[in-house]
């Protein structure tokens, strides 16, 4: 539940400096005569920040793991809406956003796992649905780190010799027992997902991932479902 206070919080504190910073939407020409202004908002906030709370369920993380998450991403949107791009590919790129992502969890039987690398959104529609709805899907590729505990080796048997001052030698048994320290293995990992950002006031929006993630184990590969909920700010 801290995760989720801690969210609490957050949301608190970025929905009162959203509500400061909340000014009067500008129009801008339409691209072309007959279609509908765009509103100025994308140009003028082209970087999301997002933070998030996850859970994960699979035999990626052992059976489940709950975390927390952050991420950066600038649209590749042009800044003058009135210069519309005609090609197919730069139509494409303006819905594209690119950045990096951190997430860090508490899988079980591990201390902590780390996945942080390079995220990509892409939106499904040229303009929200609604003026609010935006479905997504994204793509993230990075390395997943996990932090092992301390285990105990397996008993050895070993034979002592114990001469005593009557030179009466006395054999016995007793068993040896190592401890292992904590160890970190790092893998390569890709998850692929949609996304539903549904914004609420100027420059501020929630958003919810569902997503795949597969670890390229040494073994074997390993793979988790992942939901996420969280914030997204756009400056």
């Amino acid at each position: 539940m801290r995760p989720v206070r801690s969210l609490v919080v957050s949301l608190a504190v970025l929905f009162a400096a959203a509500g400061e910073a909340r000014a009067q939407e500008t129009l801008l020409p339409p691209p072309h005569p007959g279609a509908e202004p765009w509103p100025a908002v994308e140009s003028e906030r082209p970087v999301w920040i997002e933070g998030f709370v996850s859970r994960q369920r699979g035999d990626a993380v052992g059976r489940s793991a709950e975390g927390m998450g952050g991420r950066v991403l600038w649209s590749l949107e042009r800044r003058d809406r009135t210069d519309a791009p005609s090609d197919l590919v730069g139509r494409l790129a303006d819905r594209v956003a690119v950045g990096a992502f951190a997430l860090r969890t508490r899988p079980q039987g591990r201390l902590e796992a780390w996945y942080a690398g390079a995220h990509a959104d892409g939106r499904l529609v040229a303009r929200p649905l609604l003026g609010r709805l935006e479905p997504l899907v994204s793509f993230s590729v990075g390395a997943y780190r996990e932090r092992m505990p301390a285990r105990l080796t397996a008993d050895v048997p070993v034979v002592v010799f114990d001469r005593s001052l009557a030179e009466v030698t006395r054999v016995s048994r007793v068993s040896l027992r190592g401890v292992r320290p904590p160890a970190i293995a790092a893998h390569g990992a890709f998850a692929p997902g949609a996304a539903l950002r549904l914004r609420l006031l100027r420059g501020v929006a929630i958003r919810g991932d569902a997503r795949r993630l597969f670890v390229i184990d040494d073994h074997s590969p390993r793979e988790a479902l992942e939901l996420a909920a969280g914030v997204s700010i756009a400056r």
